[in-house]
This record gives structure tokens, sequence and C-alpha cells, in this order.
């Protein structure tokens, strides 16, 4: 008993385990597919200036994102201004959809407002002063702002927050929370934020300001996720389509509304190291990176080369985690490396490549370095650089495309099959794709070397691979010339000129007749068949001929009529014609039937008159004959015998 209930425990103790292990199984499936609540939901924040709905420091509401701005003695921040409006001290970001972030942004969860807050060390109301933050919004490359948003707080003015969103005119400058740059307003929640705005009024947006821990002051604003968006010249969609990343560096700066002036405070760490924002517009996530060099990239696009080609130069650079470019602070070595064994490197392309470059250096103070490529073998090698000795930056990696040495192909025509009266197939082989696949098409017309027609380009084949085409619309009982092409981007070539004769139709319709003309002849007359040169008539009785080789051959020319004679009174003849093309057996795949019953009795039969009649055996009657004959003639000759011996 004992030992029964250990088995039980035991199987239950498995079972357990096992429905454990697929549970925890289960678990993780599913977690790799629920997307973090990273976006606030439509109503979350209210921008009010008393900032309660933003969470606190140690514990932010969630989908709201912050970061400190550590460098506030004024070490960091170029002049001191410790507890002055300009002094920024967190700053929040977030964005809302329609479900909170229970799913990415698609049609189905549009993306709806765009949230920022900056939290000055200022104990006073604020007059006058800038917030800016400079903004990828995918039009420039990364690392480049092509946006700048400015909101001018003033506690006189109504309202007393002004934001304009403008745009950069080209070059456009680096994210790096600076102020140079030509810049154009586009749109603003007042109708004229300063002189000379020429943009647009938008009411949506709004701003408030406020004390947000009782004693320092901080500002927030809300904006439609349609400022982001092509109406004013960024690339963000509320589904999520568009540009994937809003890319942005918060500073503050003198100078009037519109006017950008001098740098003042920027979102530093204790080392005063500058931090960007970088928010996905997928799932909401938002990070801040400094601009530490992070990895290492490719700056020119990959190639495609012949085999023993030199690539044109190839650039890499060194960036930060926003894609910016980043110098490097001391001399660089970055190692080169190929997947490809025949894979060789230089810094000229008359260089030897002889194996002997396997590395480049990255100067002091510069982010670029640059070298060239060539491969003696056919392929896609994956270039890697990577710096020496590691920092934990990212390898740039890029795939090249090695190709064969292209010539012109090489091709064969085969014979043409399904020849029928009007379509047929051609055929072709290629021999030697010359390195590359190749399209191919017939070219074919009814005289020799003269093509009056073609079959497309198409197809994709290399050595060895056949091919064919079905060409229609064709003449009967005409002869074609054709020859198969092939071509790939070094040339084209011919095969031999091959011709096929498509089949004739036979005698048309009803015209082939048979017309009784005596008791021994009929005449038939017919009109040919399209295509046809020569007609076959064969005749049997009692059924028409199979085939051109059954019965009696009765004509076989090129005429339209023959009298058919000799034949017997009162005798029904089958007539079959076929069509065919002169000198090429090529015959009609149908044919025409006619029949006729010549006139007159039909022949009389031998007839028996009364009993039987037996064969005749010779021997047998003449017999008792010969057997008589000899007997008279015995008595005969004794008779003589006798009178002449008394004589």
């Amino acid at each position: 008993m004992q030992l029964n209930m250990k088995r039980l425990y035991g199987k239950l103790f498995r079972w357990l385990v096992i429905v454990f292990l697929c549970t925890l199984s289960l678990s993780l499936v599913i977690s790799s597919v629920v997307y973090a609540e990273t976006f606030v939901g439509p109503s979350t924040l209210g921008i009010d200036g008393t900032f309660s709905d933003w969470g606190t420091v140690g514990s932010p509401s969630t989908g709201v994102y912050l970061v400190q701005d550590m460098s506030n003695s004024g070490e960091q921040d170029g002049s001191g201004f410790n507890n002055k409006a300009s002094d920024i001290n967190y700053l929040w970001t977030a964005l809302s959809t329609q479900n909170g972030g229970s799913t990415p942004a698609s049609p189905s969860n549009l993306i709806q407002n765009v949230y920022y807050r900056v939290d000055t060390h200022y104990n006073k109301v604020i007059k006058g002063q800038s917030y800016y933050l400079q903004l990828n919004l995918g039009t420039a490359n990364p690392g480049y702002a092509d946006h700048l948003l400015q909101f001018w707080v003033d506690d006189d003015d109504t309202p007393k927050v002004t934001i304009v969103l403008y745009e950069y005119d080209t070059p456009y400058p680096q994210i790096r929370a600076f102020t140079s740059g030509s810049i154009t307003g586009r749109v603003s929640n007042v109708a004229s934020p300063y002189p000379g705005f020429t943009g647009v009024q938008d009411t949506g947006a709004s701003g408030a300001m406020g004390k947000y821990d009782g004693t320092n002051y901080g500002v927030e604003i809300e904006l439609p996720v349609d400022w982001y968006s092509s109406t004013y010249g960024g690339a963000v969609e509320a589904d999520g389509t568009g540009a994937s990343v809003v890319v942005g560096a918060t500073f503050t700066g003198t100078g009037s509304l519109g006017a950008i002036g001098t740098v003042k405070d920027a979102v530093n760490d204790a080392a005063g190291k500058t931090y960007s924002s970088t928010t996905s517009t997928v799932d909401g996530d938002t990070q801040f990176v400094n601009y530490d060099i992070t990895k290492i990239v490719f700056a020119t696009d990959n190639q495609t080369l012949t085999v023993g080609e030199v690539s044109a130069i190839m650039t890499i650079q060194t960036q930060d985690a926003t894609s910016a470019p980043q110098n490097v602070g001391a001399a660089t070595i970055i190692d080169l490396s190929s997947t490809s064994a025949a894979g060789r490197f230089d810094t000229s392309p008359a260089g030897a490549f002889d194996g002997t470059i396997t590395s480049v250096t990255i100067a002091s103070g510069n982010n670029t370095e640059s070298f060239y490529y060539k491969d003696t073998t056919a392929g896609t090698p994956i270039i890697t650089a990577a710096e020496n000795p590691a920092q934990g930056w990212s390898d740039a990696t890029q795939q090249e495309t090695i190709t064969a040495i292209v010539v012109s192909p090489t091709v064969a025509t085969g014979n043409a099959t399904l020849v029928e009266e009007a379509t047929a197939t051609l055929h072709g082989t290629v021999t030697g794709d010359g390195g590359e696949v190749c399209q191919y098409r017939f070219q074919y017309g009814t005289a020799p070397g003269v093509y009056s027609a073609n079959t497309t380009w198409t197809g994709s084949r290399t050595t060895g691979q056949s091919f064919s085409a079905n060409i229609t619309g064709l003449g009967e009982g005409t002869k074609y010339y054709f020859r198969a092409q092939a071509k790939n981007t070094a040339g084209m070539d011919s095969g031999l000129e091959l011709s096929f004769l498509t089949k004739p139709e036979p005698p048309v319709g009803s015209t082939f007749s048979a017309a009784v003309a005596s008791d021994t002849q009929i005449d038939l007359a017919w009109t040919k068949g399209d295509g046809a040169h020569r007609t076959m008539i064969r005749r049997k009785t009692g059924d028409y001929p199979v085939d051109r080789t059954d019965g009696v051959l009765v004509y076989f020319d090129t005429g339209t009529s023959v009298s058919d004679t000799d034949l017997s009174p009162a005798t029904t003849y089958y007539y079959r014609a076929w069509s065919e093309v002169s000198g090429s057996q090529q015959w009609s795949d149908g044919y025409r039937d006619a029949s006729a019953t010549t006139s007159g009795a039909p022949p009389v039969p031998p007839v028996a008159v009364g009993g039987q009649v037996f064969k005749v055996n010779k021997a047998r009657v003449l017999a008792p004959w010969l057997a008589l004959f000899l007997a008279i003639s015995l008595v005969t000759g004794g008779a003589v015998f006798r009178l002449r011996k008394r004589a």
C-alpha cells in the first residue's frame, strides 16, 4: 500500500512539474508578443500647471519619462545661473494614444498628442524665458535637426505659454542642443507669436506654467501629433508609420520670441555630457542618451563589383546613439575583415591589395576614415569594421556583392514541336550564360534569314537550362524559319536557323463530292484546303479507308478532280481525301469523305441445277475406261497372234 502511494505521489509530482513548465513556457511566449504600456491614455495628462497627473520624480506615471539635468551648479552650463528661469532641472516627455499604450500605434490606435514638461530651479514667476527642443522629425538624416520647437513663457502674457514650431532650412544642423541654422515659423498656438510670422495658427496646442513642487516653477505643453506630420514638414504619422523615432535635444536660450540667442542651459549629466531624447512613435518608448560614441557605421552605401574590380571609396564613421557623427578623442585603430577569404583591403585604389592592409586609423578629432576593397571570388561577402582595442562600440557591417565577369551568352536552337495548322512550340537552350542569368526570345519568319516576328524577351536562364515559347497566328501549310536568342548585360547571341512546316487544312468542307458517271466510273471533285499542295484520295468497298495506307490509291497530285474508272457496276465505293504539303510529308490532321454507287446490274454468279455438286476426281472417272481399253487390246492381240500361227 505504501509503495502504491509513493508511486501515486511520484506521478502526481511529475505531472505538476510538467504543468508548471508548460505554464512557464506559455507565459514566456505570451510575454514576447505583449507590448509594454509605453503610451499614456488620451486624457491622462491635463495641461493646467498643476503637474499632479505626471506622477513624481521618484515614480512617474506609466508612459511618462523623465531625466534630470545633473549640472545645475553652473560648472557645466558655461556661465553659472543657478536658480534662474533658464536653469533646467528635469525634462519630462510622453505620447498619448487612444487606448493608452496596450498596443502599438496603428490605424485603430492613433497617436493623439505629444507632451513635454520642463522643470526649472527658478522659484519666482517666469517672465520672458524661451525653452527649445531641437527635433529630427524624419526628413533630415539621422543626427541632424529638421525642426525646432520653442515655447515662450511669460506670466504677463495671454496665453502665458506661446508655442511655435519652426522648420530648419537646409543645410540642416546637427542635433547638439545649440541654435545655429536658419529657421522659418510654420505653426503656433497664437495667430501672431512674433512680428513677421507667416505660419498658421492651431489652437489645439496649449501650455501652462505653475509650481511643480510648491516652490519651483515648471512649464508643460501639449501638441497635436499633426504638428510633427508632413503638414508642417515632418514625417511622423499618427498610425506609427513614417518616421518611427523622434529625436530631440532640450536647451534654453536668450533672445526674444522668434529669435534664438546664446544657449544657456542644456540637459547634462554630472560629467557635463549633453543628453538627447529618442521617442519611438511605434510603442511610445523614450530613452535619454548622451553624445558618447556608441557605434561604427558605414557612411557609404554597399557596392556591387565584378571579380577583381577595386571598389569605390568606402568610409566608416563613429557615431553616437542618435546616429550623429562623433569625433574620437584619440587616434583609434579600426580593424577591417571580410567573410571572403579572397577579400583584400588597401588605402589606395592603386594599392597592392596583397593582404598587408588589415586596419585603418581614425585620427584624433575626426570621425571618419576610408579604404578600398577588392575580391577575386564571386559572392556576397560581409565587411566588418571594429575598434581596437574594444571600447564597447557596435561594429560596422556591410554586405557587398561580387559578381563574376560577364561575357555574352551562347545559345542553341532546338527543333520545333507540336506543330499544327497555325501554332507551334519553339525550343532553345542556354549553352553558356556568360556569368549572368539570361533572358531569351525567338525570331521567326517565312524566308531564310528574314525574321518578321519575334517573341518578347523574358525568363531567367543559366547554363544548361532550356526554354520554349508557343507561337500562334501562323499560316497553314507554310514553311517558317526560326532561331533562338539569349542575352545578358554583356551582349546577345543567336542560335542556328532551323525550320518547320505547318499543317495544311483538309479539302474544304462539303466540296469533296463523288458523282456516278457510268456503270464503271465515278467522278470525284474537291476544293483544296488552306496550305494544301497535293491531295491524296483512297477508296474501299464496304467502309471508308482507316488511314492513308488503307484501301486503293485513287489519286495523289495537285489537281482538284479525278475520274475513278474500271469499277464494278452497281457497287458502292467509299472515298477519303487528305491534304499534303509538297515535299514535306506534312499532312492534314483532318480528312473529307464521299461515297457513290455505280449504275447497272450486278454480276450474275454461277447457278447449280438440282442435286449436289461434287468435285470431280479424274483418276477415278477414267480408271474403268482404261481397264476396258486394256482388256480389248489384250483380246485383239491374242486373236491376231493365233491367226498368224495357223498360217
